[in-house]
């Protein structure tokens, strides 16, 4: 059975993708009452053995990071990626958002965007979701960077990811960092050209 981990996911019950119905999830979180398989904080994935994961997802993590220790989370995740594993990477497209503030002369109180959870503001989308800090109280969900489709892609080639596809939907990025050049079989499973 394939396996991947979900870096910095806070619960198994938040969703991912579809396309990994079929694999073994293992959650990879430093929250005690996150229900963790692998109780490691996302800079410290290198504790883990190497070379274990068919895929790593880490979806909203990367921009809590300074981006020094975001180089360490993608190192890590790096890490425990198999020979022929990819990483896949969801966060916020700051320049998409930037330039959708900028086109309707938004103040950072202005809503941006609907969610299921509400309205996101602006300054959601810079600093973190305000209700979330608020409610939690937890310094750990403020940004502390942002990226735009090129930094994004830059941190993952210059970790030495092979292959690296990043696509920009909504205001936010979508990335696949490949150890080697994709197969045949991830390239049917997220949907690539062959």
């Amino acid at each position: 059975m394939k396996r991947f981990l979900n870096v910095g996911g806070g619960s198994k019950e938040i969703p991912v993708p579809d396309y990994y119905r079929d694999w073994q999830h293992d959650l990879a979180d430093a929250d005690p009452e996150s229900g963790a398989d692998q109780p490691v904080e996302p800079r410290e994935l290198t504790k883990l053995p190497a070379g274990i994961y068919d895929a790593t997802y880490c979806a909203h993590v990367l921009e809590r990071y300074y981006p020094h220790d975001g180089r360490r989370v993608i190192a890590g995740i790096k890490h425990v990626l198999k020979p022929d594993g990819f990483a896949e990477i969801r966060t916020v497209n700051l320049a998409a958002v930037m330039k959708e503030a900028a086109a309707k002369n938004l103040e950072l109180s202005d809503p941006l965007m609907q969610t299921d959870a509400g309205a996101v503001t602006l300054r959601d989308l810079i600093y973190g979701y305000q209700d979330d800090l608020e409610e939690i109280g937890d310094d750990n969900f403020v940004h502390r960077t942002g990226f735009s489709p090129q930094t994004l892609a830059s941190l993952l080639s210059d970790a030495g990811f092979a292959r690296v596809i990043v696509a920009g939907y909504g205001l936010n990025l979508l990335a696949y960092a490949f150890r080697q050049e994709p197969n045949a079989e991830q390239k049917k499973l997220l949907n690539l050209p062959a």
